[in-house]
């Protein structure tokens, strides 16, 4: 039950974040993109030396907040016996101040570090289906690389709202497996996933061909320009 609270507060959270977002005008919007939510400005102001710089995002930041992020999250994770990625992502952005893609790209570092222990032992215990594992690997390598490239053409906001309906429908999910509706949670779950990566899919290749257009354009005007 509190899993299915946490992960509908966090998924609204961030489509309100976003419905806000998306009333602003093109300058609002750079404007939002740039600044930092006010719960992470209050957050950053806490005077608890020692502090820490983050080089890549510019935030500076007390060493003790980070740390008690870090166990908050790893106790909900704990606790819930789930990933902490669906609460980490949106604690570095609104507690810490991270960008988004900085946020999403910083968990799947932690994930990779942490989850590489619990990896060594299953295998060593001959707990791991090698050929299944290889199988699902090429599938994911493929997948990030995607998800990789498209961060550098989706706005961050964009991917808070993805994020958040990503939260919303797991929690529909969970909801009709507690229902005991396991097949139609299971068909919620995959349906879902494809849509939200078709629609991902979509933007990248939009805002791929609208960035060839405008080189195009760009290229023409200077061999018009020149004598």
């Amino acid at each position: 039950m509190v899993y299915i609270v946490v992960l509908f507060s966090v998924g609204l959270f961030m489509i309100r974040d976003y419905y806000y977002y998306s009333k602003l005008n093109e300058e609002q919007k750079k404007e939002a993109e740039r600044t930092t939510h006010k719960m992470a400005r209050w957050v950053q102001r806490l005077n608890l030396p020692p502090f820490i710089t983050f080089e890549t995002s510019k935030v500076r930041v007390s060493l003790w907040v980070i740390i008690f992020l870090g166990v908050f999250t790893g106790y909900i994770s704990g606790f819930l016996g789930v990933g902490g990625g669906f609460i980490r992502v949106p604690v570095m952005i609104y507690l810490l101040g991270l960008p988004t893609v900085i946020a999403v790209g910083t968990d799947l570092f932690a994930i990779l570090i942490s989850n590489s222990w619990g990896a060594y032992i299953y295998a060593v215990s001959g707990k791991v289906e090698i050929i299944g594992a290889l199988v699902m690997l090429v599938g994911a390598s493929v997948g990030i690389q995607i998800g990789a490239v498209a961060t550098a053409y989706v706005k961050g906001m964009k991917i808070r709202l993805y994020f958040g309906v990503t939260l919303l429908l797991a929690g529909s999910a969970v909801v009709l497996k507690q229902l005991q509706m396991v097949t139609l949670a299971g068909y919620l779950m995959f349906s879902s996933a494809a849509i939200l990566s078709c629609m991902i899919i979509f933007m990248l290749i939009s805002a791929v061909n609208r960035e060839v257009w405008q080189r195009n354009k760009l290229k023409g005007n200077e061999l018009l320009n020149k004598p």
